[in-house]
């Protein structure tokens, strides 16, 4: 238990200076990371993975695509789904936070 405790302490310190270089904060990490995984996941399959209210996921996912870190676009056969993707911009963020993490 006290290896995952710092280990998980330990990668989460090498992530936030970058997240707190650009006003972010972990769930914005989250969020990028799990899209970046899978693009064109669901609002509601990155909802249910983050296990996080609809409401903040809200602020966050609005805060990412104002800041041209993801693209929201309707989905191909139900229009009411909303698909996320990441930008070029928001590639490079979560890759430079991953690199972070891995060093």
């Amino acid at each position: 238990m006290e290896l995952l405790y710092f280990g998980q302490s330990h990668l989460v310190r090498s992530i936030d200076a970058g997240l707190a270089e650009q006003g972010l904060g972990r769930a914005h990490h989250r969020a990028l990371y799990f899209i970046a995984r899978k693009p064109d996941m669901t609002v509601s399959e990155l909802l249910s993975l983050l296990a996080i209210t609809k409401q903040s996921l809200g602020r966050v996912l609005n805060e990412l695509s104002d800041r041209g870190f993801i693209e929201v676009r309707p989905g191909d056969r139900d229009r009411r789904q909303r698909l996320l993707r990441l930008t070029p911009v928001g590639s490079k963020m979560e890759s430079d936070l991953f690199e972070a993490a891995r060093q």
